[in-house]
């Protein structure tokens, strides 16, 4: 029963928090999130179809059910992010990458929390960003980046932040190779605050709050949004790979949960400031609600392609 805790948790109280929960959500989100919660919930159940197998020699019948091929799900969205690594792997150029991660301060997140397409701004914004402080140098070379968009964070709580993984050079208008392993970074934080903001500020109401808001996280961070830049790989295997742990995926994995006591759920996740593992008991309504959060809109992509991947 271990690698099926999440479904069991759900199983026990999903439809009594359901009706409660919805009112956090726009109802086409709302509808993204029950489709892919009662996909996962009858993962693998036969009454939902089956393959049958008979053996030749005792004739013995076994029914396997079919998956549900969701991503919310702990198995199948295991099985979708090793299947998208080994393709990946096959496409992508065997130079050195660059692993980016783009954050956004706190006060940004319930914004994007209420319109889930500013996502799509987050992506286009760090792209743009990382193209333009790569080629900062005079070198018109045009790298090639795959972005993958994370909405949580370590304790499931949201906090959506965007992981690239950047070719460190690329194709001129000449067709020739530029390796360019070094990146500004205090350009880089400056380009992806001003980009971000000032997308997010013309796609938001035209409110006295809103622009208070984006003039006081310019003014507060001085510095622009921290970017981390550190991992370098210089394998195409290895770099797809590394990518791949950050994947759209559930947003815990089976083995955290360490007990379910029907109304509680105890997991542990490791405090990426302190580096300390950290345990947390809580009702499993607030556990089902930190899960459902992290579910996109119904055909949003959350990997998305750009410069020479595009």
């Amino acid at each position: 029963m271990k690698n099926k805790l999440i479904k069991l948790i759900f199983r026990d109280f999903w439809y009594v928090v359901c009706v409660e929960l919805a009112s956090r959500y726009s109802s086409l989100h709302w509808e993204s999130i029950v489709e892919n919660v009662e996909k996962m919930i009858n993962c693998g159940e036969s009454a939902n179809g089956y393959a049958e197998y008979i053996c030749p020699n005792c004739f013995e019948k076994k029914r396997v059910g079919f998956t549900c091929k969701c991503r919310f799900c702990t198995s199948c969205g295991k099985r979708y992010v090793d299947e998208w690594v080994e393709k990946t792997v096959k496409s992508i150029f065997d130079v050195a990458h660059r692993h980016l991660v783009f954050t956004i301060p706190q006060e940004l997140r319930e914004v994007i929390f209420s319109d889930r397409m500013l996502i799509k701004i987050m992506m286009d914004c760090a792209s743009k960003t990382a193209v333009e402080v790569l080629q900062s140098k005079g070198v018109d070379a045009v790298p090639g980046i795959l972005l993958v968009v994370h909405t949580f964070g370590r304790d499931l709580k949201f906090n959506p932040h965007v992981h690239m993984l950047m070719t460190e050079g690329g194709l001129t208008s000449s067709n020739q190779w530029v390796d360019i392993p070094f990146l500004a970074y205090g350009l880089l934080r400056k380009k992806w605050q001003y980009y971000l903001l000032t997308e997010i500020k013309a796609s938001l109401p035209k409110t006295k709050e809103n622009a208070r808001l984006i003039d006081c996280l310019f003014k507060s961070q001085r510095k622009g949004f921290y970017v981390n830049g550190k991992s370098k790989m210089t394998s195409a295997r290895h770099a797809a790979r590394y990518i791949g742990r950050y994947m759209a995926r559930p947003a815990l994995a089976e083995h955290k949960i360490t007990n379910y006591d029907g109304e509680e759920v105890t997991f542990w996740y490791v405090d990426h400031e302190t580096k300390v593992k950290v345990t947390e008991a809580i009702p499993a309504k607030e556990f089902i609600q930190r899960l459902i959060d992290h579910i996109p809109l119904k055909g949003f992509k959350m990997v998305r392609n750009y410069g020479l991947y595009s």
